[in-house]
């Protein structure tokens, strides 16, 4: 969480990011941006943020890119499990696998694949916060630019998966996503 009294553990988790994408190989971008979230005391307050990615490249094509993310700051509110601390925890792992079965070539990866994790998600903060979250800055400032031609194949955004969504349309793949390795 970005404010002061929570910014030691913000920072211990960015850079247990960093750690763990450079230990699995990943080519690592720190992308950072400005934005505003209103405290408890609904105080409207500028801070700085931080998204961290992750690139593994194709070894053949990369004009294709497919995307697997989550936001790594918490509410003040709900439980930081069960808001994002379990999502970062599979993207990691999903990271982790990816690149394992790459490396002792048991997958032959045909597109790049970004792993990226939104700082500040502003929806999280009471009132919510009038500025934009880390995941805009991402797609406006970061991807559309990295994307420039390539063919964007698709996101998988992890969030809330500590709970089990009922609804209909919910759990499904759009057409050709099973074929994506």
């Amino acid at each position: 969480h970005p404010l002061y009294e929570y910014r030691n553990s913000w920072e211990k988790a960015r850079t247990y990011i960093i750690d763990q994408f450079q230990s699995y190989g990943l080519k690592i971008y720190k992308q950072t941006f400005r934005t505003q979230v209103t405290t408890h005391d609904n105080i409207i307050t500028e801070v700085n943020g931080v998204n961290i990615i992750g690139e593994s490249q194709s070894v053949e094509n990369r004009s294709s890119v497919i995307l697997f993310g989550t936001h790594y700051d918490n509410s003040l509110t709900e439980n930081p499990l069960h808001e994002n601390g379990a999502s970062l925890a599979v993207l990691l792992e999903t990271a982790r696998l990816f690149q394992e079965m790459r490396q002792n070539e048991a997958l032959h990866q045909n597109t790049t694949v970004i792993f990226v994790t939104f700082d500040i998600d502003t929806r999280n903060y009471i009132p919510s916060g009038p500025g934009k979250p880390g995941s805009y800055f991402f797609i406006q400032e970061w991807l559309l630019n990295y994307l420039n031609g390539r063919e964007f194949l698709g996101a998988f955004i992890i969030n809330s998966v500590s709970r089990f969504n009922w609804q209909n349309k919910t759990q499904d793949l759009i057409k050709g996503m099973q074929q994506v390795s």
